[in-house]
């Protein structure tokens, strides 16, 4: 008798083998592999890429900070990351569910600054100078979130930036650092807005080499978590829920 779920060819069941980016979730899944949902890529590490030697320590902080993203497959539900750069050089990024947001300080002179946008979503980029992310003469950078569960990474220097997300269970972390061999002139403010439930917004000075980032965090209801570590300047303001400030020790 040949199984419902099987090939009426071969006799096999109807789904392809998993390869070594694809494997079933559990060996219940593979007994069940006609009924189960399957992972349709690796775990994404969503890390800053490796500097060249003129960017100094800049990517270290974000590579030691940022651990890869769950495992989770994004569904067919997920919106498209639109991205998109404007004459005025606001950098725009909507529909941002998941995403990696790292500025590269150039030298003023050979070297311009960079700010490179990764994400494991399918996504459009507008204006990039490589059509896959990098973006030159950005002024501002402008994030907007889901109603979802968003996780979204920034390392910024000196870029002015406006993050907001929507009613998920988000999770924002904003890192202020610089390479040894830049300074910024003037400081940034960096606004986050983490809408409704319980977020965590987690905010990071490189002791070292910080940037010149004041954070502003406006926690929507919920139960909030900010956590602050390292010189980095903020402020914090909240409305209804049982929010907690957890302020970490900075070595000497």
């Amino acid at each position: 008798m040949i199984p419902p779920n099987a090939d009426r060819a071969t006799g096999r069941p109807a789904f392809a083998h998993p390869t070594s980016a694809h494997r079933a979730t559990s060996h219940r899944d593979q007994r069940n592999a006609g009924e189960t949902e399957w992972v349709g890529r690796a775990p994404i590490l969503l890390v800053s890429p490796t500097p060249p030697h003129h960017w100094g320590r800049k990517g270290c902080l974000m590579n030691c900070l940022f651990e890869s993203l769950e495992g989770r497959r994004l569904m067919s539900t997920t919106p498209m990351l639109n991205v998109s750069l404007d004459s005025t050089g606001v950098l725009t990024i909507n529909n941002s569910n998941q995403i990696n947001v790292q500025e590269f300080p150039g030298n003023g002179t050979t070297i311009p600054t960079s700010v490179v946008v990764t994400s494991p979503q399918i996504a459009i980029y507008t204006g990039s100078s490589d059509n896959s992310g990098t973006y030159l003469g950005v002024t501002k950078i402008v994030i907007n979130g889901t109603n979802d569960d968003d996780i979204i990474n920034v390392e910024d220097t000196d870029i002015p930036a406006a993050i907001g997300t929507g009613n998920g269970r988000d999770t924002i972390t904003l890192v202020s650092s610089a390479p040894t061999s830049i300074f910024a002139s003037s400081s940034a403010t960096v606004t986050i807005d983490s809408g409704n439930r319980d977020d965590t917004i987690i905010l990071v000075a490189d002791p070292d080499h910080p940037g010149s980032v004041i954070a502003i965090v406006n926690g929507g209801t919920g139960n909030d978590t900010v956590d602050v570590s390292g010189p980095i300047a903020y402020t914090i303001s909240t409305s209804r829920g049982s929010d907690t400030l957890i302020i970490e020790p900075t070595s000497a």
